[in-house]
């Protein structure tokens, strides 16, 4: 997944138009809160005026931090000299809302004295509000870059899926497509109808597969056309068979996940060097799980060979496609000998809502 370096972190300064509103209702409840706690013994008019003001040296504090120090703290990322700052910051501004109180307050001098015997509480509560508002900061800047790197992992993920399906329907019709240049060579009668299921299954990659989930009737029609295909060009030199069971009517699957292993099988298991072989294609849908067995012969071969095989193309990118999409949900074993191999494959499928 790719990830954001933390001197390029998601924080932008400007509040944004959507966060507006939050900050306008949060000072409007704030002075209503102010404003119902005040003892109010010089009248609410002067309470109402005093707490505005209030509100102001809090709002300049708030501000300051959000649009200035904590921007500058993400440049440097050095706490201390963020703390230093912030600590500065309210000393400058203590005694300025100490004297703008005083002058407030001119006709009571006994609250004029509460401000001159509580300058440290003032400072310290100057310096709180702009930690605290540096927490909110830290986390909002979080949630920001969490969301932002999803967005991203989401991204890379939906590029390199579409890449794997341009690079399975590809192959797939490359074979295809070799398979029908040998029968034309031949000038096999077989061939118009290799045309046909061709443009059936073309019609099928083309239109249908560019959904993330396909109905798997649909997926398992297209893999019959092709074992036909192979038939036809196969003939009856080898026993290639294809057993269906189970209901799969309400069942979804990623399209083209199946056909690589069933076209290793061909291109592994049935070729020119072998007079006789076999293919063998079992699928069984019970309870919303889908279990295919996949086994086919192989050509001799020295037992070099036989560590070095891996499948191809075909079975690299369905294996990164289980991952993709299916991570918890499949499982999938390769039994490779030197007559035979067999894949044996279990996947949880999704079901049609309706």
């Amino acid at each position: 997944m790719s990830t954001i370096p933390s001197s390029t972190l998601s924080y932008k300064p400007a509040i944004s138009k959507g966060e507006r509103g939050t900050h306008i209702l949060f000072w409007v409840i704030a002075f209503a809160v102010l404003v119902w706690i005040d003892p109010q013994e010089s009248g609410l008019g002067l309470a109402i005026g005093k707490n505005i003001l209030q509100l102001l040296f809090f709002a300049l504090i708030v501000y300051a931090t959000i649009l200035y120090f904590f921007p500058k703290y993400l440049k440097d990322r050095n706490i201390w000299r963020h703390l230093a700052l912030l600590t500065i910051f309210s000393i400058i501004i203590t005694p300025i809302r100490i004297v703008t109180f005083f002058v407030i307050y001119s006709q009571s001098p006994d609250i004029q004295l509460y401000f001159l015997h509580n300058i440290f509480n003032i400072f310290l509560s100057c310096l709180l509000l702009a930690m605290a508002t540096t927490l909110f900061s830290i986390l909002r800047d979080w949630v920001n870059t969490k969301r932002l790197q999803q967005e991203i992992h989401n991204k890379n993920l939906e590029t390199e899926l579409n890449f794997l399906k341009s690079q399975i329907n590809p192959h797939f019709l490359f074979n295809t497509l070799n398979n029908l240049y040998a029968l034309t060579l031949k000038k096999s009668d077989k061939a118009p109808e290799i045309v046909l299921r061709l443009s059936e299954m073309m019609r099928y990659m083309l239109y249908e597969c560019n959904e993330a989930k396909v109905p798997l009737t649909k997926e398992l029609k297209f893999i019959k056309s092709y074992i036909e295909l192979e038939k036809i060009r196969q003939g009856s030199g080898f026993d290639i068979r294809l057993n269906i069971a189970g209901d799969c009517n309400q069942c979804m699957i990623a399209p083209q996940l199946l056909i690589p292993f069933i076209e290793n099988c061909f291109k592994h298991g049935v070729n020119k060097a072998m007079k006789e072989g076999f293919v063998d294609v079992s699928i069984a849908i019970h309870d919303g799980e889908l279990q295919m067995v996949v086994a086919n012969s192989k050509a001799p071969q020295s037992s070099d060979a036989i560590d070095r095989r891996v499948g191809g193309i075909g079975l690299t990118n369905v294996r990164r496609r289980l991952n993709l999409l299916y991570p918890d949900a499949y499982q999938l074993n390769i039994n490779n000998t030197i007559d035979t191999y067999e894949v044996n494959f279990t996947l949880a499928l999704e079901q049609i809502t309706t």
